[in-house]
């Protein structure tokens, strides 16, 4: 089952969002400021975090430059929502800093669903990507150590030729 975190300091969005995530076969875990997101998301491990824009206590776009920076916490995909109305280069800069996706209200529930199920989509293919990349960097490393090996014995036999010949 998917994971994800919700972020956000209006009661009522939380329980929007939660029902309508739940409903779609999610588990969700929501942290009501900035301040409680980090336990909340080292304790739900989380493959998406839907993180509103502004809070009480955080900025939006400031905690989700921390998480792009944290090795930790660089892969799950964070989608931003504003509840405000907010300009195409607001949604530019939150994507530049780090977010994997914008949404503004108003919106559509569907959209909102459509938007995390493609992001988990990327997540896995990323995922893969990762794997195969690892996989094919083992085998890279394994054909050269295998050639230096080659290599070795062919000068081995040279020289045994070589000082065989001189006898």
């Amino acid at each position: 089952m998917n994971r994800i975190l919700v972020v956000e300091d209006d009661v009522h969005a939380i329980k929007l969002y939660q029902g309508l995530l739940e409903k779609a076969g999610f588990q969700v875990t929501t942290a009501t400021s900035g301040k409680e997101m980090f336990p909340a998301l080292e304790k739900a491990k989380p493959d998406i975090i839907l993180l509103d824009v502004i809070l009480q206590d955080s900025n939006g776009l400031d905690l989700c430059r921390q998480l792009k920076k944290s090795p930790d916490y660089a892969d799950v995909k964070v989608l931003m929502v504003s509840g405000i109305q907010v300009s195409p280069s607001s949604i530019a800069h939150g994507i530049d800093i780090g977010a994997d996706d914008y949404l503004k209200n108003p919106f559509d529930l569907q959209e909102l669903l459509s938007r995390i199920k493609n992001l988990l989509k990327r997540k896995l293919l990323e995922k893969e990507l990762k794997e195969n990349n690892q996989q094919l960097q083992r085998l890279s490393n394994h054909l050269q150590n295998k050639r230096k090996k080659e290599k070795c014995a062919g000068r081995t036999m040279t020289f045994r030729q070589s000082f065989n010949e001189g006898d």
